[in-house]
């Protein structure tokens, strides 16, 4: 009985270990490059151009005259995870969480209240890629989180993506293409190159022809998988004081149509409901926008 029980322990425990030595490897020598032929053909002065055309049309459909008068903004967030994606990528202690997000715009400083499950009422959030968390009725207490220095920020660049994009040092126009019966014009952003590299993302950006909304993105995930590419679609957007807000953003890998790992649903949308300095516990941090030093 025992050798059996021994056994299969350990068939139980290589069929854990051959899926994390393959994500190791991958990530040690596959660095994904998202970029259309056309970017990839090499980048002229008139893409560029017109890409940052797409970009500043893109902005003003979302608000950004609004958005540019805006410190804060605050969602009740509904985030569900599927695993064997959650396991490696969901930052939240469980795969159906639900907690109240205020974020700082145009920076990576933030924070969620958790509203449910055995860590309800606990906050955790970033301040300068500065992790912290607080218990109900404890002290703020900054300590390295790789988990909660990837998610928080994830969530929050994804909110605000039609208003960040610009700021990408590379932009380019890259095409257009027809998805579900709506044409796109795609704008490729990267930063340092427009090549592949271990430290920069790519995104192509699918901003509708006829509203110029931002309706998907494609985008790759180099802090923790060179070797994966994901996207996001944006859906039921709602208008508040003009800026618009998605209700919904789902996640997908693009070799895995039927496989949405993420889908976050949003709710009761607020601005300037809280203060940046509450968004910020710690007086002594540098404040940071989208630099991470």
């Amino acid at each position: 009985m025992i050798r059996k029980i021994r056994k299969y322990s350990l068939q139980f425990l290589l069929v854990l270990a051959i899926p994390l030595v393959l994500v190791f490897l991958l990530n040690a020598f596959l660095v994904v490059d998202i970029r259309p032929e056309i970017i990839k053909a090499g980048i002229t002065e008139e893409m560029e151009t017109k890409g940052r055309k797409l970009l500043t049309e893109m902005e003003n459909a979302h608000g950004k005259n609004t958005w540019l008068n805006t410190q804060t903004w605050s969602v009740d967030y509904n985030a569900k995870w599927k695993i064997p994606v959650a396991w490696m990528a969901n930052h939240w202690p469980n795969n159906e969480q639900n907690v109240r997000f205020d974020a700082v715009t145009n920076s990576f400083d933030s924070r969620a209240i958790l509203l449910d499950g055995s860590h309800k009422n606990e906050v955790w959030g970033i301040q300068s890629w500065q992790p912290y968390k607080k218990k109900p009725k404890g002290q703020v207490q900054f300590k390295d989180d790789a988990n909660l220095a990837f998610g928080n920020p994830t969530v929050h660049y994804f909110i605000e993506l039609p208003f960040r994009a610009s700021g990408a040092s590379i932009v380019a126009y890259a095409g257009t293409k027809i998805k579900n019966d709506i044409k796109y014009e795609l704008v490729f952003i990267s930063w340092l190159t427009a090549k592949p590299n271990k430290d920069s993302d790519q995104y192509v950006l699918y901003i509708n022809k006829n509203t110029k909304r931002l309706d998907l993105a494609a985008y790759t995930v180099r802090e923790q998988f060179n070797f994966l590419n994901s996207t996001v679609t944006y859906q039921d957007y709602v208008k508040l004081d003009g800026i618009l807000f998605p209700s919904r953003f789902y996640n997908r890998i693009p070799y895995m149509k039927f496989l949405t790992f993420h889908d976050g649903q949003f709710s009761k949308w607020k601005l300037n409901q809280v203060s940046p300095k509450e968004l910020r516990p710690n007086p002594n941090l540098k404040i940071l926008k989208d630099e991470k030093i």
